[in-house]
């Protein structure tokens, strides 16, 4: 049983926007690099993502897991099971996961989940559910393990949850100036409360102050993901993994990478603001602080490194 949007991404097939192929991929990259971690597999392997509602399915093969995203209750047996630790499941039991409170969560497996490989990736594209091998899991679908049998090193502990990943109720969202900061009145933005209409995988749409007047004639340009389009309503258009490769909008920011992860808990009607990035060396401190977390965990020993507050 499956409710609301399930999906098998890994890190994104790469290196094919000229194609017109956008790159898919988790949602939150960060709790994605965690959660593989935790399972004792490579950053890259595929997992489960959920959007919304949850799901219920049935254990074939015993198998060890970890929970990542957004916290809510998730049962196996009946037991309730922590995110961000290994757990072991046994075959015929029933994994159930709960509607909420949060938007997304992840599932990842020792081993990664199996889904058939298209230019180089796993990721299920939602955009194109139809497309073959881009469709994501049906009820009733039986989903494999990539490599059956792994499991994370000996030692592996969990995370506790102080260096969980965090997802504020209003974030704040770091931000770079984009190719035409210098063009518009982008300033009247940063530090506005925008609320968001719409959120998918394509990305995050919010209304905000309008930083011109009128239509704009320009080209289309290649995107990267957390580029923020703005047209002359005061539409804001955060694009995420399923983006369209290029775009005809304004670009006044660029979403810092160590904020991605935060777009996938904005849905409708939550807020969030931008902030310019004044002090590129605390991002830099970050980004060296998440490297060491992550082989801390390849280690086996997470509680021995500190992580990084988000």
């Amino acid at each position: 049983m499956v409710r609301g949007v399930l999906s098998v991404q890994d890190g994104g097939r790469v290196g094919h926007q000229a194609r017109g192929v956008f790159p898919s991929g988790a949602l939150d990259p960060w709790a994605f690099a965690l959660a593989n971690r935790l399972a004792g597999n490579p950053e890259e392997a595929a997992v489960l993502e959920g959007i919304g509602g949850g799901f219920a399915a049935r254990i074939r093969h015993p198998m060890t897991i970890v929970l990542a995203g957004s916290p809510r209750p998730v049962w196996f047996a009946g037991v309730p099971l922590a995110f961000y630790q290994p757990h072991r499941l046994w075959a015929g039991g029933v994994l159930e996961v709960a509607d909420g409170p949060g938007q997304h969560y992840l599932v990842a497996v020792s081993g990664g989940w199996w889904a058939p490989r298209w230019w180089g990736s796993r990721s299920q594209a939602l955009t194109m559910a139809e497309a073959g091998w881009y469709r994501p899991p049906r009820p009733g679908e039986v989903l494999l393990v990539a490599v059956p049998g792994q499991a994370p090193p000996d030692g592996a502990e969990g995370l506790a949850p102080q260096h969980w990943p965090r997802y504020p109720a209003e974030p704040t969202l770091r931000v770079w100036p984009g190719p035409d900061f210098e063009r518009l009145r982008a300033r009247e933005a940063l530090g506005v409360a925008l609320t968001v209409r719409r959120f998918s995988r394509m990305g995050v749409v919010a209304d905000g102050p309008r930083l011109y007047e009128g239509g704009w004639a320009m080209p289309s340009r290649p995107t990267v993901r957390g580029v923020v389009e703005v047209d002359g309503a005061g539409q804001y258009l955060i694009l995420g993994p399923e983006r369209q490769t290029t775009g005809g909008y304004p670009m006044p920011f660029v979403v810092d990478p160590l904020d991605f992860g935060l777009l996938a808990e904005l849905g409708p009607g939550s807020r969030f603001r931008l902030s310019l990035v004044t002090h590129p060396q605390e991002l830099w401190e970050e980004r060296a602080a998440r490297r060491r977390l992550l082989r801390s965990l390849a280690a086996g020993h997470g509680e021995e490194q500190r992580s990084p507050a988000r």
